[in-house]
């Protein structure tokens, strides 16, 4: 849920009716005299492929037919045979520009953005080609107007503040007394995925308070993976929640640095792990709450994780594979019973929650 829409739609407007760059070609003037093309918000146009010339009337047709002016001119069929040559060189180049400054950022400066205008005006990059790998890359073109990408998954607007700031890092300890209906919604969220998920008991236990984790460093490893299994598919891509229990110390070094994986866990001085690992030697999560509860139990915690995850090709195992590698051509693991799921990668994982439960003895 992304909570401040209204001041990115003012701060839309302004970037719009703004007098435009002496850089500026002539189509970036404000046209009063018809209605304006408005591409859907989140609109993600399909990708360009190699090796091959792709029609847009798919991508536009919905659009002309239901605006006033353009259903009506005589060169709608002109525009609808566009096609986008895929193999251009321009194209290439500007997709390669595109790409090294959009992957990994959500901020566009003023030069860099008149620097992709001149680029586009020199070389002839329409605006559909334009908007297409704008999609390609997660950005909308209210967002590349605007010069900032809405982060993922924002859902306290304090959080903003943080994720601004490059290293920036903070837990915001939310109690069942919620001080805005943002804080009761992550709290309702939360809860449902805590009790929802467990196996046995639900009634033993409850919630004393959630940590939300706000750590810049590690989303942005974590959305640039996000794109790059997005590049393959969207199913690549899907998201999946998991828990993780283990001691309250360990649980704050990943809430700060991130998860580390067995090889370099085993590096450590005083470091010792549990074991190889059942089905590979990866980084391991349940799908279940009180599953992972009992890890933490066992150590004398009373915290858990709860992560966001990009689990991507998954291989699911029929048996045990103490200490193997991942395998080859996958992704991920699935225990043989479905109770847990090994990453192998920390660029897939997002610590989100710290859920701090207790025995209920009512």
């Amino acid at each position: 849920m992304i909570i401040n829409q209204k001041n990115r739609k003012k701060k839309l407007q302004n970037s719009n009716s703004s007098k435009p760059d002496k850089n500026h070609s002539k189509n970036d003037t404000k046209d009063t005299t018809q209605p304006k093309i408005k591409l859907p918000d989140k609109t993600t146009p399909p990708l360009i492929a190699q090796n091959q010339n792709i029609s847009i009337s798919d991508l536009l047709n919905p659009i002309i037919v239901q605006h006033p002016v353009l259903k009506k001119t005589s060169s709608l069929s002109n525009l609808l045979n566009v096609t986008v040559d895929a193999n251009s060189p321009q194209l290439q180049s500007y997709r390669t520009l595109l790409q090294s400054h959009l992957v990994g950022s959500n901020k566009l400066t003023i030069e860099i953005k008149r620097m992709l205008q001149k680029y586009r005006n020199d070389n002839g990059i329409s605006p559909i080609e334009h908007t297409q790998f704008l999609g390609q890359f997660g950005w909308t073109p209210d967002e590349f107007v605007i010069g900032e990408k809405e982060p993922e998954e924002v859902e306290l607007e304090i959080e903003l503040e943080i994720l601004k700031e490059p290293d920036g890092f903070k837990i915001f300890t939310l109690t069942p007394n919620h001080a805005n209906r943002h804080e009761e919604n992550v709290w309702a969220k939360v809860t449902a995925k805590f009790f929802q998920t467990m196996k046995k008991a639900q009634g033993k236990f409850k919630i004393v308070n959630i940590g939300v984790i706000v750590n810049t460093r590690l989303r942005r490893q974590y959305e640039i993976k996000k794109k790059l299994y997005l590049d393959c598919s969207a199913a690549k891509a899907t998201i999946q929640w998991g828990f993780h229990g283990t001691t309250a110390s360990s649980i704050q070094s990943i809430a700060k640095e991130g998860f580390k994986h067995p090889d370099d866990l085993a590096k450590k001085k005083g470091v010792s792990l549990l074991d190889d690992g059942y089905f590979g030697r990866g980084i391991y999560f349940s799908l279940y709450s009180d599953y992972a509860m009992w890890y933490s139990e066992e150590r004398g915690s009373d915290q858990i994780l709860l992560c966001s995850l990009l689990p991507g090709l998954t291989f699911q195992c029929t048996e045990r594979m103490d200490g193997s590698e991942r395998q080859v051509g996958f992704d991920s693991h699935y225990s043989p019973k479905g109770h847990e799921i090994i990453l192998f990668e920390s660029s897939q994982i997002l610590p989100r929650y710290v859920i701090t439960f207790s025995q209920d003895d009512h």
